[in-house]
């Protein structure tokens, strides 16, 4: 009886056959898309397309740009970061995009982004992002070396590399920067002109930061704020009610957030995203030392007649606590040398969030080479005045880490300034900082009319 595989055994040694090529190679040789349509049989027990379709195709994808960088088969060694966005529904056109993002000495980083196409429109609704790792093997199944990736720019979001000394574009999307590396890892330099560098395994007793303890006794310096920022939806079912009945229903929730707004411990804002985001349409930045204003204000709103016609795609809980990073920093008007245990916002048109994550590799480096990366993400921040950063923390509270909120007169400040961070050394340690989110100062009115 024939041997199946024959061929295949075949074929593989036929490709290994040709010289190792280690020559460094640009990322967009990898450059990888595949497409397919959601079928029924790809549905979970909600109607939605399962997770691990979703997995299967962001594997395949990834693998196949790892095979382009390195002409060797490769093995999946881990999955770093997998983040679902939004929901993908049956019968969606998805579009999974791969590049390899890095190269050590026999894997590859590979960043994935997962977007759906609109059939009628064209339009792209970025739905998830991933970050792979994959080891390149030779016939016998042992790691092999790789080539190292061209160093040029790299912007994760469009995946494709910008020229030399060109500046990295920041994407609307809310992008991915590039795969950090893992903690244990560092450059060795070359002793060799033009050599790239190679990463090698550090002592982790050289890069760990030191163990310390807080007297859980000790009562905290002052009253810290409680942070709530709740993006709402209305469903379209509400556009068929009445004139009559929607301005009944406007009128009942913007009462409400007046109600909540005028309390003593509480502060509380409201913006529109009709225009900015298809899939939020205004949200409400609340403020309160109390974490039952937060409850108390949401438990009313789930009991107003508007309330059964909306839906919360988004929502981040977090609070107000004291950066180790900014006491070094002095510049006028500095939000960061202010009491930043409250949140004092101001009544600049614009205000940008989104959810942020660092490596658990970050939180392992002293603390003196955390403020040294800082610094520089810091500075860069000084050269826009026009836009004021308020930081609230969510460790163990919610699923981010932190929620950044920057307001601004000018949408074109806080892109250029997101654009001028991607180069800092620090952003090499973000896991996450999406979704990203443009809202509109309004009042509680203006917000309301906005919905139809």
């Amino acid at each position: 009886m024939s041997d199946p595989w024959a061929r295949v055994r075949a074929e593989r040694a036929r490709q290994h056959s040709h010289p190792l090529d280690l020559t460094p190679r640009p990322a967009s040789g990898s450059r990888t898309e595949i497409a397919s349509v959601m079928q029924i049989t790809q549905a979970n027990n909600d109607g939605n397309v399962h997770g691990g379709s979703i997995m299967r195709l962001v594997d395949e994808a990834a693998g196949i740009a790892a095979v382009r960088h390195c002409r060797r088969r490769v093995v999946t060694a881990s999955m770093d970061d997998m983040s679902f966005l939004a929901p993908v529904y049956i019968g969606d056109l998805v579009s999974v995009r791969a590049m390899v993002n890095d190269a050590h000495r026999t894997s590859m980083e590979v960043g994935v982004r997962v977007d759906v196409d609109n059939i009628a429109s064209g339009q792209r609704r970025h739905v998830a992002s991933a970050h792979l790792v994959f080891v390149a093997l030779d016939l016998e199944g042992r790691p092999i070396e790789v080539p190292p990736v061209e160093a040029v720019g790299w912007c994760a979001s469009e995946l494709s590399p910008t020229p030399p000394g060109a500046a990295r574009p920041s994407s609307p999307s809310g992008g991915r920067p590039r795969i950090p590396r893992p903690a244990g890892l560092r450059l060795r330099s070359s002793k060799r002109a033009g050599e790239v560098p190679r990463v090698e395994l550090a002592k982790m007793t050289e890069i760990a930061a030191p163990l310390t303890v807080r007297d859980a006794t000790a009562a905290p310096p002052t009253a810290r704020q409680h942070i709530r920022f709740a993006f709402y939806a209305v469903r379209p079912e509400w556009r068929e009610r009445s004139v009559e009945q929607r301005a009944a229903d406007c009128a009942e929730v913007a009462a409400l957030i007046r109600d909540v707004g005028r309390r003593d411990n509480a502060l509380l804002r409201t913006y529109s995203l009709v225009g900015t985001r298809g899939d939020a349409d205004f949200m409400v930045w609340l403020v309160s030392d109390r974490l039952e204003d937060l409850h108390e204000f949401s438990r009313r709103l789930n009991h107003t007649s508007m309330g059964a016609f909306l839906v919360s795609p988004y929502s981040y809980f977090s609070m107000t606590k004291q950066s180790m990073y900014v006491d070094k920093h002095v510049h006028p008007n500095q939000e960061g040398r202010t009491n930043r245990l409250v949140i004092a916002p101001t009544n600049r048109r614009y205000l940008f969030v989104y959810p942020f994550v660092k490596t658990r590799g970050w939180y392992r480096l002293p603390r003196e080479e955390r403020r040294r990366q800082m610094s520089e993400h810091i500075a860069m921040g000084h050269r826009y005045p026009g836009v004021k950063i308020n930081t609230t923390y969510s460790f163990g509270l919610d699923d981010q880490e932190f929620v950044v909120a920057f307001e601004s007169d000018s949408v074109a400040d806080f892109l250029d300034l997101v654009q001028e961070m991607r180069e800092s050394e620090a952003s090499t340690h973000t896991v996450r900082d999406v979704p990203s989110f443009t809202c509109m100062l309004t009042t509680p009115e203006e917000a309301l009319a906005a919905l139809g």
